[in-house]
């Protein structure tokens, strides 16, 4: 990515935050020809630029191998529900294979909430009518690793984001420290999370 940024210049200013508008119109416009992004924008592209000009394929490996990211959500009760019976079935009935499958349905923006199921049952290239979704579901399956539960994830993506965005947008930064610097404080906020062990 640093050599892309800083020796190259092939990567868009801003390109380095998560998805933006400004990503977004370069990709589509033509003007950036790749997008490292989430399978969340395969409905949107596929509207414009449009299907037959957009490949979807897994990023390459890395040193260390291939990893993607799964984020995943949580369903939380709070301790004073009134209905909490009730409150179960309707989780129950969101991770049902119906429930699923209507959360994978694209909505008005053409994104749809469940991007690949938790229910081994549904199957997303069926339900998205499209191989690609199979694609994607064999690399989180093969590759993935889901991201830990932080009860401020928030405040974490801060703290990545910060340090990420320092490192490849100032070119005279040494990478391999930078990175061991941003350890520290990823591991500092995990612990002030109480989501490490001191």
């Amino acid at each position: 990515m640093r050599k892309l940024q800083c020796e190259l210049k092939v990567t868009q200013p801003g390109a380095m935050n998560a998805p933006t508008q400004e990503a977004n119109k370069a990709f589509l416009s033509g003007q950036a020809g790749i997008y490292l992004s989430g399978p969340y924008h395969i409905p949107l592209f596929d509207r414009e630029p449009g299907r037959d000009k957009v490949e979807v394929v897994p990023a390459p490996a890395g040193p260390a191998g291939r990893g993607v990211l799964a984020g995943g959500e949580m369903a939380y009760f709070p301790k004073a529900a009134q209905n909490k019976t009730g409150a179960l079935k309707f989780v129950e009935f969101l991770i049902s294979p119906e429930g699923q499958t209507i959360g994978m349905q694209a909505t008005a923006g053409g994104l749809s909430v469940v991007r690949l199921p938790v229910n081994r049952k549904v199957h997303p290239a069926a339900v998205h009518k499209d191989a690609r979704w199979q694609m994607v579901a064999q690399e989180y399956a093969n590759n993935g690793h889901n991201m830990p539960a932080i009860p401020n994830w928030t405040r974490m993506q801060q703290v990545i984001g910060e340090g990420l965005n320092a490192m490849l947008s100032r070119c005279s930064k040494d990478v391999a420290a930078e990175l061991h610097k941003l350890n520290l404080r990823v591991n500092q906020e995990l612990s002030a999370q109480r989501v490490l062990a001191k």
